[in-house]
């Protein structure tokens, strides 16, 4: 389920990189998200079943907080990242397109924006496909033992 679910967000990442610009229709854009939120979805939950069902008895409200701690933090520390990066390479992007010559051409800003987001798309590629070849790794442990499931 987890590599399935990487291999998944790998594809919506690369489809979307590929495929958005000014004139993209919201309902692909969704349709695009939806599809790495699905591979993400079924990665996170199952990584974190594990991790919390490979505790101790005594120690299952630990795991599960530090799973939940340590999640939030890698995702805050992304996404102010990220976001960092991409205003970075706008306002580089936006110094190197000329300067539109009349009303209708699309504004230098949103041009950067969508070329931004394409790369911001490849980078989530890439990770994914260093986390798919993680996944691919996992053998599930405890092996010989009966696996449980714990709520």
């Amino acid at each position: 389920v987890t590599a399935g679910g990487m291999g998944l967000a790998l594809i919506g990442f690369i489809i979307s990189g590929l495929h958005w610009h000014r004139d993209i229709a919201y309902e692909v854009m969704a349709l695009e998200i939806a599809i790495i939120g699905i591979g993400l979805g079924l990665t996170i939950s199952p990584v974190s079943a594990a991790l919390i069902n490979d505790a101790e008895a005594g120690q299952l409200g630990v795991a599960a907080a530090l799973v939940l701690v340590l999640r939030l933090i890698g995702m805050t520390g992304a996404i102010s990242g990220l976001t960092i990066y991409a205003l970075d390479r706008v306002d580089e992007r936006v110094l190197d397109l000329p300067v539109p010559a009349n009303i209708d051409d699309p504004s230098p800003y949103l041009v950067a924006t969508f070329e931004q987001m394409n790369e911001l798309y490849f980078i989530g590629a890439a990770v994914c496909g260093l986390a798919l070849l993680t996944a691919l790794l996992l053998r599930g442990g405890n092996e010989g033992q009966e696996t449980q499931i714990r709520f």
